[in-house]
């Protein structure tokens, strides 16, 4: 009996530890920008990041950013292909993180693009206040409190405390990624931390 009250025991106490490890990690947000390192022109991009803020509270975490983007070419065609690419360097690291790169190539549309948040896309369709949020209208448009939640990150980033950069390059399925293939590109840089 004291055995199976310890075991229950242990069980609980690495539950406990388990939780606290994924929980006890933020995000802090460093960079969100067109992408940098793809050789894209972005005034014949269709669509561009042309504004970016960000929110830091007392410490100067920032997991949330404000933005203002633009489509310049509309399209009809709201399916897409989104190329997702992590980076993961040791925490603090100055340089522009490319190690350890990992692609996945995820088939997107727009219903899935504004229900599916099982990936960091969703901090940026969350964050869509105006507009048609598909692409088929053009002008300028807002990310209203995009906030990067470790669960869009789970299913591509091993998480653990570190510097990491995810590139979201969207373009047209079967294509190449010649520039006029893709209709967008951004990324972002961040830290995980300790909460």
């Amino acid at each position: 009996m004291a055995v199976g009250m310890f075991g229950k025991h242990w069980i609980l106490l690495l539950v406990a530890y388990l939780l606290k490890c994924v929980n006890g990690l933020r995000v802090n947000l460093t960079t969100f920008a067109n992408c940098q390192d793809v050789t894209l022109d972005y005034d014949k991009v269709p669509v561009a990041l042309t504004k970016v803020s960000y929110d830091r509270d007392a410490d100067g975490v920032c997991n949330t950013l404000h933005a203002e983007y633009e489509i310049r070419k509309s399209s009809d065609d709201v399916q897409f292909e989104l190329v997702l690419t992590t980076y993961k360097c040791p925490l603090g690291s100055t340089a522009v993180c490319l190690d350890n790169p990992k692609e996945y190539i995820e088939p997107m549309h727009c219903e899935r693009f504004h229900s599916d948040d099982s990936g960091p896309w969703f901090m940026l369709a969350s964050a869509m206040s105006n507009g048609d949020k598909c692409g088929r209208h053009e002008g300028v448009f807002n990310l209203d409190a995009a906030v990067l939640k470790i669960n869009y990150l789970h299913s591509y980033i091993e998480l653990g405390k570190g510097t990491y950069r995810v590139r979201m390059l969207i373009h047209i399925p079967g294509t190449d990624l010649a520039e006029k293939n893709v209709k967008g590109c951004c990324e972002m840089d961040f830290d995980v931390i300790d909460d």
